[in-house]
Parts: C-alpha cells; sequence; structure tokens
C-alpha cells in the first residue's frame, strides 16, 4: 500500500504542482513505474481498495490513472500473462466496474476498456465475451448496474474492431470468433 500512496502523490504532483521541475520529475517516475510489474498489482490495488483504506489513492486522478495503467499493460502486455493472473484481473476488474457503475463516466469507461482488452486476450475460456456479459448480469440487479453493462456494450465492439490494436496479438480465426460472438450478444 506504501507504493499505491507514492503513485498517489506522484499523480497529484504532476497535476498540481506550480513547479515545473517537480512535474517533471512526478511524470518520469511515473513512466518508469507504468513498466514495473508492480504497476499490475498497484493500479489494481487503487481500483479495488476500500477508499477508507487507501484515502490519498480514492481520488479521481489517482483511480482514472490507475485504469489507464491497467489498460495500457493489458493491451501491450497482457498476453504474457498466464491464465491464473489473467482470471484474478478479471474479477478485480468486474469489482472496480461495479464500483464505479455510478461514475465517474470516464472512469467506468477506462475500466470498461481495460476489461474489454483483457477478455479479448482470455482465449482459453472458450467464448470469453459470454462469459464476461455473464458476470456482468449480477450488475443489472444493483442501482445503476445497467450504466456499467452499457458502457460494456459500447466499448466492446470499439475494441473488436480495432485492427490496429489487435491484428498482431490476435489472429484473424479468433476475431472472426469475437465478432460472431458480439452479433450473437447484441440480437
Amino acid at each position: 500500500m506504501e507504493l499505491a500512496m507514492k503513485v498517489a502523490e506522484a499523480v497529484h504532483v504532476l497535476n498540481h504542482d506550480t513547479q515545473s521541475c517537480n512535474r517533471v520529475a512526478a511524470n518520469q517516475w511515473l513512466v518508469h513505474f507504468q513498466q514495473t510489474t508492480a504497476a499490475w498489482e498497484v493500479a489494481t490495488a487503487i481500483l479495488t481498495a476500500d477508499p477508507r483504506l487507501l484515502p490519498l489513492a480514492s481520488d479521481f486522478e489517482v483511480e482514472f490513472f490507475a485504469a489507464q495503467i491497467l489498460k495500457r499493460k493489458i493491451q501491450n502486455e497482457g498476453y504474457l500473462l498466464q491464465l491464473g493472473a489473467k482470471d484474478a484481473l478479471l474479477n478485480a476488474l468486474l469489482v472496480g466496474v461495479r464500483r464505479f457503475s455510478t461514475g465517474p463516466p470516464q472512469l467506468l469507461t477506462q475500466i470498461c476498456l481495460a476489461l474489454s482488452s483483457l477478455v479479448l486476450q482470455v482465449v482459453a475460456h472458450g467464448n470469453p465475451i459470454e462469459q464476461l456479459f455473464y458476470s456482468l448480469q449480477s450488475l443489472q440487479s444493483q442501482d445503476n448496474g445497467n450504466i456499467a453493462v452499457l458502457e460494456m456494450l459500447t466499448v466492446l465492439p470499439e475494441e473488436v474492431f480495432d485492427n490496429q490494436r489487435f491484428e498482431s496479438k490476435i489472429s484473424s480465426l479468433h476475431k472472426s470468433h469475437y465478432t460472431q460472438e458480439v452479433e450473437e450478444l447484441l440480437l
């Protein structure tokens, strides 16, 4: 949790410090941090932790930064994760979706983008998109849960059809399978 607090402090300095040298140093530290393996755990902790336990990290800017870290790391390194780690990350992102289903909307979008990217890489599970929406069904019974489901319906097709991002990581067979699965869910 100490590292999460350092991330929160660096994000605050980056966005609010009046000294440009402090902002540059914070930016350099954050860029380096994003490249570490600890970034996975810290970003996940920020998005899933009880706000009372991590008060500094429970700030929109910090949470948004954490969601962006996970989105980028999943897109760039997610295929390297072991299946168990992908499952744990999937569950953590679902917790984040539940937590932020009432807002802020930009944060929910980032978490849904990360979740979509992860789901598209979990090829070993058969029908990952169908399983995702099965997991999201519990949200529909919660207040504003449909907002999260609608956000997933918005960002998932964008992720599936984004050829630039997935062309080198997902075979055309998988793209075809995902396209068919999304079409079936939308009918």
